[in-house]
């Protein structure tokens, strides 16, 4: 005889069910025009060294915004969509050499320096590549986020026993303003966010990914010190 679901497992289930049917209805009615919004402001930056201070600093506003909206679409499709199983063996330092990359310009207009501590002599990972990047690039933004300008981040690979079992460590450290103790819990759940442009599902997805492939998230803050965010992999899955 089969188990009744438990309550929480159904709220989790309807939760998804609503979320996919906003996630199809925003794709066919924000993404199209978006693109074309996004294309016109690409197209007029290519004249920007024509445009006077002001109007550059409102081009700049535009496009950022533009890209926010899109963010936070895919954002809402990827917690949407059914888990991926294709996992293939990669460097977890080069992905955060890639996360690094795509956000460094990014980082550097808040004059934020990421500097990067690897450990060269982690093996290669069973993951899903393009989903651990999203990680990585969603917890690396949230430092950017949380940090001061003209400050540091830290991110660092490293390895650790637990328990006899070897896992890989992914570090990320802010100096920001840490993470009140009073929404210490609700950092993971799902539509929780104190961004005001935020959806509250970054963590939450990371989160999710994460467990697909027997990983987790934790983090430790200090209020005034700053955030440090730990992504813990093991170094094979299911006793492989």
């Amino acid at each position: 005889m089969d188990t009744p679901e438990r309550p929480e497992g159904l709220v989790h289930k309807n939760k998804l069910l609503l979320i996919g049917k906003l996630a199809a209805t925003l794709s066919h009615e924000i993404r199209s025009p978006l693109s074309v919004l996004k294309l016109n402001l690409h197209y007029l930056n290519m004249y920007y060294s024509g445009l006077d201070t002001e109007a550059k600093e409102s081009l700049e506003a535009c496009i950022e915004s533009a890209d926010r909206i899109h963010a936070m679409i895919e954002s809402i499709l990827e917690f949407s969509k059914k888990p991926t199983v294709e996992i293939e063996t990669t460097s977890i330092n080069h992905l955060a050499e890639k996360a690094v990359f795509f956000l460094q310009k990014y980082a550097l207009s808040k004059q934020i320096t990421i500097k990067e501590q690897y450990d060269h002599s982690l093996p290669e990972l069973c993951l899903v590549k393009n989903k651990m990047l999203q990680v990585l690039i969603n917890v690396l933004t949230n430092a950017i986020d949380s940090s001061p300008q003209s400050s540091e981040i830290y991110l660092r690979t490293l390895s650790q026993s637990v328990n006899s079992r070897k896992q890989a460590v992914i570090e990320f450290e802010d100096f920001g303003s840490g993470i009140d103790d009073s929404i210490r819990e609700k950092v993971f759940e799902d539509f929780y966010t104190t961004k005001k442009e935020g959806t509250g599902l970054g963590l939450s997805v990371c989160k999710s990914i994460l467990n697909d492939f027997g990983a987790d998230i934790s983090f430790v803050s200090e209020k005034n010190k700053g955030t440090k965010f730990f992504i813990t992999i093991p170094f094979s899955i299911d006793g492989e």
